[in-house]
């Protein structure tokens, strides 16, 4: 039997526990406070292998406790806002999840992302969970044994609890997020058919979040400090080296409250240089073009305007030195998001000899975003405050 009298805690938070256990300091990644008897139980069967003759170095077991990963058990998904996941499903499960929000967010009320099956004590379950929500966000698991995210509502509500029912897992996954902003926990729990779908729709819908955020905060900036903010970042761009080297410089036209260049191309350090804007082709591609004159543009698809083909000069993008691209979110490593529709993904590896860079507000910055393998970081980020390099 573990000797839990030998445990002694150090520290507890979101990085995990720091604690001493048979005179020895150890830590613990995994949050939750029954974690920490789970690490004395795997300690106690190390000790009881070793007097059988087992030899377990000390470091191994240090990088075991300190590298171990429990999926969907007291997870953190997101820290901005605080997306904790767990796949507890009965009322014990439940006692454990509540003892451990009182450690980790004390005195903090949460939203609540569940979907629970119907022939499981959920009633219990939610009892101990009314004390800490702020709200719930209701969804239906993906099991012939579900409970509807409709009956769950109506129940909780019953209770005197806010709820909303949403149609899919996704859909709740979103409006979690988006009512969390970025102030309020949200905690996923309820059945592991939840957890898993949660966790697998967890990316897409946190870039979709992070994007609306981020387009949402541009387009709150009164016009004014924008066109100012603007050119403070021309002022950026143009101090650069890489700017100043450059031959070729592609760049887009601004639209929805993005950052404008209309001034770098005006600028006194732009002279000689030939400034080059995207066309949108079908099948997400698009090209490098020139425009020659006034009447060499045209509204897009998009609404947004570009170089009449007829009208314009062709630029091969290994021709290119430097690259400016649109943003709806960044973090200080320089990760951008786009509008989600990949033509710039498709396009910046085409430009071998360029340096890539975006233009954004500080409001856009997000702490850290999420990327695919198709994502290609900027080398460079330029706000009105700063000037963020990839490291």
């Amino acid at each position: 039997m573990a000797a839990f009298s030998e445990l002694r805690s150090l520290r507890s938070d979101l990085n995990g526990h720091d604690f001493t256990w048979g005179g020895r300091e150890y830590h613990l990644r995994l949050i939750g406070e029954h974690q920490k008897h789970n690490a004395a139980l795997v300690l106690t069967g190390i000790e009881i292998l070793r007097e059988r003759g087992w030899e377990i170095p000390e470091t191994a077991v240090r990088a075991g406790l300190e590298t171990v990963i429990w999926p969907a058990r007291m997870e953190v998904l997101s820290r901005s806002p605080l997306f904790i996941l767990d796949g507890g499903h009965n009322p014990q499960c439940a006692e454990a999840l509540t003892s451990s929000l009182e450690v980790l967010l004390p005195n903090q009320k949460v939203i609540f992302l569940t979907g629970v099956l119907a022939d499981k004590d959920y009633r219990s379950i939610l009892r101990l969970m009314l004390p800490y929500a702020k709200e719930f966000v209701c969804v239906t698991p993906d099991s012939p044994r579900r409970l509807t995210a409709e009956a769950l509502k109506a129940y909780l509500e019953s209770q005197g609890a806010r709820a909303t029912g949403c149609d899919s897992i996704e859909e709740g996954v979103h409006l979690a997020l988006t009512r969390a902003g970025g102030d309020t926990p949200v905690v996923a729990f309820g059945s592991l058919y939840l957890a898993g779908a949660v966790r697998s729709s967890f990316h897409s819908q946190y870039r979709m979040y992070l994007r609306g955020r981020g387009i949402q905060a541009r387009e709150a900036i009164p016009v004014p400090r924008r066109e100012a903010d603007s050119a403070r970042i021309v002022e950026r761009i143009v101090e650069t080296e890489a700017f100043q080297n450059a031959r070729t410089v592609f760049l887009y036209e601004h639209t929805r409250a993005e950052a404008s260049l209309e001034e770098l191309v005006r600028h006194p350090a732009s002279r000689g240089k030939r400034f080059a804007y995207p066309l949108c082709l079908d099948e997400r591609e698009m090209e490098a073009l020139v425009p020659e004159g006034m009447d060499a543009w045209r509204a897009g698809k998009f609404g947004i305007l570009e170089p009449v083909p007829e009208l314009s000069e062709t630029v091969a993008p290994e021709e290119i030195d430097f690259v400016i691209c649109p943003c709806s979110a960044f973090d200080p490593a320089c990760n951008r998001m786009g509008m989600g529709e990949g033509y710039y993904d498709r396009y910046l590896p085409k430009c071998a000899n360029a340096v890539i860079a975006a233009a954004a507000f500080e409001a856009q910055k997000a702490d850290s975003i999420p990327t695919d393998a198709w994502d290609r970081p900027m080398d460079l980020v330029f706000t009105e405050d700063a000037v963020y390099r990839r490291v």
